[in-house]
């Protein structure tokens, strides 16, 4: 318990007065605090190591972590850059930044980053990882060509079309929750409602907390005549308060137009 407290205890002793800690001393309570989720406190930590030692790409590269860590993937790519500014032949930084990069389905510039990492000739070891991540992100840059064809096609009401677009898209990148919920509705243009649901439940398993996925596989399984499952649906989109959407969905009159039929 004592052990616990001491990253605290430290960190309230170096606000008081920061000429107390080195940058090391600094990455190292960082580093302390982020294990015991205290991002906050962490974050401030690593700034504080930036301002003492600017030049070096260590505290850049934490900062970045972190913001990771709240989903601030924009700013976390920001400071990943300024870490490889100041040390360029760092396949690490390299690696960090192309994850982040994937984050935000930046597909080409994850890839630039990968290339950067091989032409640093790390070891057999990193270049295979890095190797698996770079085909990876080809596929995912291709998958998603494939879906903004989709797109334009649904957009254009040629649902067919559309459809085989989205087919490749998922063959591509199968933990697309945005191209199965695309491709279900175009299945649900041309009344293939089967086909439908079975999207509709792929995108529920890919995002679990979207509510508006279960909404929609309610209203194919109403087409379906399964409405014991419908009903089922739009309780679970309710009920759960992590899956509600932040607008509300008049969910109850659909729900006992359910129910008025079992």
């Amino acid at each position: 318990m004592i052990r616990n407290k001491l990253p605290t205890a430290f960190y309230r002793a170096y606000r008081l007065e920061p000429s107390w800690a080195t940058a090391k001393e600094f990455l190292q309570l960082g580093n302390q605090l982020i294990q015991q989720n205290k991002l906050d406190q962490a974050i401030d930590c690593y700034q504080q190591a930036i301002t003492i030692a600017p030049q070096s790409p260590n505290g850049y590269y934490n900062l970045a972590i972190a913001m990771g860590k709240q989903q601030q993937w924009t700013e976390a790519i920001r400071l990943h850059q300024q870490a490889i500014d100041r040390q360029p032949n760092n396949a690490r930084l390299y690696a960090a930044l192309g994850q982040a990069f994937t984050k935000l389905n930046r597909w080409s510039d994850a890839i630039a980053c990968y290339q950067q990492i091989c032409d640093l000739m790390p070891d057999p070891e990193q270049l295979q990882a890095t190797l698996v991540q770079l085909e990876r992100c080809q596929r995912a840059l291709v998958a998603q060509s494939y879906g903004k064809m989709a797109q334009k096609l649904a957009a254009s009401r040629q649902w067919q079309a559309a459809i085989d677009a989205y087919r490749q898209a998922i063959d591509r990148d199968p933990q697309s929750a945005e191209f199965q919920i695309g491709l279900a509705k175009g299945y649900v243009a041309i009344a293939q409602w089967d086909e439908a649901a079975t999207c509709y439940q792929s995108a529920i398993k890919l995002q679990p907390t979207q509510p508006q996925h279960r909404i929609a596989l309610a209203e194919v399984f109403i087409k379906l005549g399964r409405f014991e499952q419908a009903a089922q649906c739009y309780r679970q989109a309710v009920t759960d308060p992590t899956k509600r959407s932040p607008e509300p969905t008049p969910i109850a009159p659909k729900l006992d137009r359910a129910y008025t039929v079992l």
